[in-house]
């Protein structure tokens, strides 16, 4: 009984420190670049409240309790807030979420399978560790992986709820609901699980079931206010910024980053260009296996069906379809995986099934790749200076972020010296929107005056166009979730764009790829990789904030 133990704690012990390695290894990557803007804005919020002494943060896109846990923190433990320390400040947060989230995932797993050996625990706890999308989550400085942990809890409670009949349940649930609303005001959706919990509960009782699930959005709304304050006392601010937020996210107001969703396909769109990447291939045929053959007798089973269609229906249907908006649902896409795996291991070959687990969880290994390596763009940046001459005319690309090359502590101490060069940031989003011929005129002026060429990533080409990097038409309908007309749509509405990257991708304007970098999910053992995806055509905000493609092209 005692080695029993023995095995067991050490078992927990390593189980910790990998997923503890997994979500906190590297987080000040990229700093102190601000290469995701969400993170960046939220960051600035920050700094601006530390250095004003107070505490509205102007900024209303996130509710403000991800900004106080680190404003407050830094004054408890008298740190001086700047960029890079509030930054890593949000980032440790999101890890410790996504431990979090981990933890509780388990737990509904545990409700199912209460008795499992420590072949099965381990199984299970790596198909949670090793995900894609919650390693990347925890290392971004924004609310994606507090809304997981938050969505997570409030199905674990409802499903303790209606296991157990533990009405004392209703109350933290309302306590989490009301925190996931001060982070993100989106999250009052969350709430609909639960009251459809009560109502299921109280079938028979509807009157008890109303005022039940009042209460619920009382004690709810009164924690919004608790943690989110500055949302009622600057409450025209935060109108303002809801109301253009949603616009964009509806596609009531059309914004360039958003351009990648015209004639996408609800639904389809997510399952093609969101799920595989954020979850790994294996783990995403292991989910829709799950969902759709997991017995439909279950009722608990049919309330995870019911939490994860509530929720991919209604923000699956809108016109902005980022990751970030999957966020909640994802690590009860694994919960599905755990149990499909946890039934067929007890039932088919236990060493088959541990081989196809264990592949599936590649992508997550390739993943972390992109965090343990240098940056691609501080490695762009480092073959900039080393091999083009000071004094070159670059033509670039706007609305990066940051834009390459840029000079870095790193690069100083490896004695490269930071040239001079003549960048122009152009603005390609708008080149066939002026009626006046100026743009135009300006990128013809540019390309005869340039050097080289920089596409510091897919941001452009890929949404505006269907010219792949090798001059070829690329897209296929069906295949990329848009619809027949994406293609002629483009080519039609934006013929300077589509003309441009043709010639440039095919040679016609003179200049020859010298240079390509990318930091693609990777896993090499022994010095050989073994495995390497390439996504850089999932959906853009995948790539583009922590690992976009950079090509340099040279007039010959």
């Amino acid at each position: 009984m005692k080695i029993g133990r023995v095995i067991k704690w050490l078992v927990f012990i390593t189980l910790f420190l990998v997923a503890f390695y997994t979500r906190f290894t590297h987080l000040n990557w990229g700093l102190p670049f601000p290469f995701h803007p969400d993170e960046r804005n939220m960051t600035m919020a920050i700094l601006d409240m530390y250095r004003s002494h107070s505490f509205n943060p102007h900024f209303f896109a996130y509710g403000q309790l991800p900004l106080y846990l680190v404003l407050f923190t830094a004054n408890i433990l008298k740190v001086g807030l700047d960029f890079n320390l509030a930054t890593i400040g949000l980032r440790i947060i999101s890890a410790i979420s996504s431990l979090l989230t981990i933890y509780l995932s388990f737990k509904i797993v545990s409700l199912f399978y209460e008795k499992k050996n420590v072949l099965e625990t381990i199984m299970i706890m790596l198909i949670f560790i090793f995900s894609p999308v919650l390693i990347q989550m925890s290392h971004f400085g924004t609310t994606e992986s507090l809304l997981s942990l938050i969505y997570t809890f409030i199905i674990y409670l409802s499903l303790d709820f209606l296991r157990n009949k533990s009405e004392e349940n209703l109350f933290l649930i309302a306590v989490v609901g009301g925190i996931g609303v001060g982070i993100k005001t989106s999250s009052v959706f969350f709430l609909l699980l639960p009251v459809f919990a009560i109502f299921s509960f109280y079938r028979d009782k509807k009157r008890i079931a109303y005022i039940k699930s009042i209460y619920l959005f009382a004690v709810s709304f009164l924690i919004f206010i608790l943690t989110s304050p500055y949302n009622f006392i600057d409450f025209s601010g935060f109108v303002n910024s809801m109301t253009y937020e949603s616009s964009v996210a509806t596609g009531k107001v059309f914004v360039f980053y958003t351009h990648q969703f015209i004639d996408s396909i609800p639904y389809l769109f997510q399952l093609k260009k969101v799920f595989p990447y954020a979850l790994g291939m294996g783990s995403f045929i292991f989910f829709i296996v799950g969902f759709f053959f997991l017995s439909w007798k279950n009722k608990l089973i049919n309330f995870l069906r019911i939490a994860f269609l509530l929720y991919f229906i209604s923000f699956g249907a809108m016109f902005a379809k980022w990751t970030r908006f999957m966020a909640p649902v994802f690590p009860l896409t694994l919960i599905f995986v755990s149990l499909l795996v946890l039934r067929l291991y007890r039932n088919t070959s236990k060493i088959l099934l541990t081989l196809l687990v264990l592949i599936s969880l590649i992508p997550a290994l390739g993943y972390l790749h992109i965090y343990n390596t240098e940056d691609v763009r501080q490695e762009a940046s480092r073959w900039i200076y080393k091999n083009i001459p000071s004094g070159s005319y670059i033509l670039s690309e706007t609305a990066n972020v940051v834009d390459i090359p840029y000079y870095s502590e790193k690069l100083r101490k490896e004695n490269i010296h930071q040239k001079e060069y003549t960048v122009v940031s152009f603005n390609f989003y708008n080149l066939d929107d002026d009626l006046t011929g100026k743009l135009k005129k300006s990128l013809e002026s540019n390309l005869k005056k340039s050097d080289y060429v920089f596409v510091p990533s897919r941001r452009i080409f890929a949404n505006y166009t269907c010219i792949s990097p090798d001059g070829q038409r690329n897209y296929s309908p069906y295949f990329l979730a848009y619809s027949k007309s994406k293609c002629d749509y483009e080519e039609n509405r934006y013929p300077n764009l589509n003309l441009y990257y043709t010639n440039l991708f095919t040679g016609r304007y003179g200049f020859n790829k010298v240079a390509k970098f990318t930091r693609f999910p990777t896993l090499k053992i022994f010095g050989k990789t073994i495995y390497s995806q390439d996504d850089e055509y999932a959906e853009e905000t995948w790539t583009v904030f922590d690992h976009p493609v950079v090509r340099i092209y040279k007039k010959y």
